[in-house]
């Protein structure tokens, strides 16, 4: 999808909204699977991609919140579309950062550094490009 293409939620001033709105005209749309190396899709099962949310501090592993394995890059679309949509927005403008946090009514993957299931997706604009993960 085209992310400036997306409407924001009704939230903040109008100085605000309008600087995200250029902020995510700008950006390119990364697919969960694409993005580093789909580090936010990492494992072949559901056990597996909890444990790579998991911080493991003796071995020097950082955990990344994980999708359910069931949740294909068309469907990560679909809930970064509704995040966006609906959720609440931070802009750091001094960074050129926008984030955009949502919570479903169900579980949509793990959460970083712990691996609990988590029903809140972090979208956001860094970099010129658009991605998401669980938190």
């Amino acid at each position: 999808f085209t992310p400036g293409d997306l409407p924001l939620p009704d939230k903040g001033n109008f100085n605000y909204r309008r600087l995200a709105q250029q902020l995510i005209s700008t950006a390119t749309h990364l697919h969960a699977s694409k993005y580093e190396k789909g580090k936010h899709v990492n494992g072949q099962s559901n056990d597996e991609r909890r444990n790579n949310a998991k911080d493991n501090l003796p071995k020097g592993k950082m955990g990344n919140g994980q999708y359910l394995l069931e949740f294909d890059d068309a469907k990560i679309t679909e809930l970064e579309k509704e995040a966006i949509a609906n959720g609440r927005i931070e802009l750091r403008a001094n960074e050129n950062v926008c984030f955009i946090t949502y919570t479903f009514p169900h579980i949509i993957g793990f959460a970083a550094p712990t691996g609990e299931p988590t029903k809140t997706i972090l979208t956001e604009w860094t970099s010129r490009n658009v991605h998401s993960h669980p938190i």
